[in-house]
């Protein structure tokens, strides 16, 4: 069915990045669209209350807006505003913060940025298939062929080019990871001919799980800790912005037990080691727990403790932590725990997401019991509509 093009201005940029402009016909989702543009927009999916278009051409563009760096922005759905300078960027966080947080948190912080505009992620994952070689379309299986990445760490992109020919011969996936010590890691699912040359610049090599060649695991020391990686292992992709998270957390939260929930390896358990008596970290993979108990051992951490457990079966300490930190899953929080956490009515609540309508639906049930104090927005992901945050809570008595 085709649909009438329209002129429109752009009224705000929403959650998911994309413009939002209102008609008579009711309102318009437009990708690639800055505040205040002028624009004629073909309509091109239309539902009962909305449409989604996209642009034919801009009559009057935003200050804000440059062409995008990335040759391969309009195709691959790895980033959403490369079109916008980065001050604006940081701009358009904070508005959708407001309107998503506004009606629940009073103070909510401009976000803070990352020292790198580009080439900050320290892990990525690449796809090969049908002669194709690189990153996903959004929302779709198919592989944008690509030969770099830009918001790839550099030595990322190194490792990728020089493999990505002989990925081009079967179907694959291959995930590269870079330490803070320039350390470099692969994991791929299928086994590939690899020169002896690329081989050599591989520390860690994966093949579907297992170590072909090379170290167990790459370290992280940019944190006062030595923290290993394997190829499972979790870890945030900015370490720059990972580095001014740890130092306001530091900075906010002290006391006798902290309760680390979705610890993942632990990494927050360990950061606030010092700040605390005793940590208690709590995950349901077996494998994340295995791997915070060798990072405790190798940093001859003496006050961590970890236990492979539902966060669910683990309420009976809610009641005992000074502190409990939430970092679930992008679905957040069950609602056995967020009952627990509403009985309890902890003191000092820190809720860390990088989702951001799952944190508002939690933090909206939970602030019949809570006041949220503070949130922090960590630009984690330039380039990209995402954002990390941290929610302070305190219980209401």
């Amino acid at each position: 069915m085709k649909y009438k093009k329209m002129t429109v201005v752009i009224e705000k940029i929403v959650n998911g990045g994309n413009g939002l402009a209102r008609t008579a016909d009711g309102v318009i989702f437009i990708p690639y669209s800055l505040t205040g543009e002028k624009i004629i927009v073909n309509i091109i999916k239309k539902k009962k209350d909305y449409s989604f278009g996209e642009i034919e051409s801009i009559l009057e563009p935003s200050p804000w807006r440059i062409a995008p760096p990335c040759k391969y922005y309009y195709s691959c759905g790895g980033c959403q505003l490369q079109h916008a300078k980065y001050s604006k960027q940081l701009d358009i966080k904070y508005e959708i913060a407001k309107e998503l947080f506004g009606g629940i948190c009073q103070n909510i912080h401009y976000p803070i940025a990352s020292e790198k505009e580009f080439n900050y992620r320290n892990k990525v994952i690449f796809r090969s298939e049908n002669q194709r070689v690189g990153l996903l379309k959004e929302k779709s299986h198919q592989v944008v062929d690509i030969e770099s990445c830009m918001i790839a760490d550099k030595k990322i992109n190194y490792c990728y080019g020089f493999l990505r020919e002989k990925l081009k011969e079967s179907s694959n996936e291959i995930t590269v990871r870079v330490s803070d010590q320039s350390q470099l890691q692969i994991n791929l699912d299928r086994s590939i001919n690899i020169d002896r040359i690329a081989v050599n610049e591989i520390d860690s090599l994966y093949i579907n799980g297992y170590l072909e060649k090379g170290w167990k695991y790459i370290s992280n020391k940019g944190f006062g800790i030595d923290i290993p990686l394997f190829p499972d292992s979790f870890f945030q992709v900015n370490y720059d912005v990972t580095v001014k998270m740890k130092n306001i957390l530091q900075t906010k939260v002290k006391g006798n037990v902290l309760l680390d929930a979705y610890c993942g390896v632990g990494i927050f358990s360990f950061l606030l080691k010092d700040n605390f008596n005793k940590t208690i970290g709590v995950d349901i993979s077996k494998q994340n727990i295995k791997n915070a108990n060798i990072i405790k051992k190798k940093n001859s951490i003496e006050n961590s403790e970890f236990y492979t457990a539902k966060v669910r079966n683990m309420l009976d300490q809610f009641e005992k932590a000074d502190c409990i930190i939430l970092d679930p899953p992008r679905k957040g929080l069950s609602e056995k725990v967020k009952e627990r956490l509403i009985e309890t009515k902890n003191d000092n609540v820190i809720y860390i997401s990088c989702f951001a309508s799952t944190l508002k639906r939690d933090l909206m049930e939970l602030s019949q019991s809570y006041t949220v104090e503070e949130l922090f927005i960590m630009d984690m992901f330039p380039q990209t509509y995402h954002f990390e945050n941290i929610a302070f809570l305190k219980g209401i008595k």
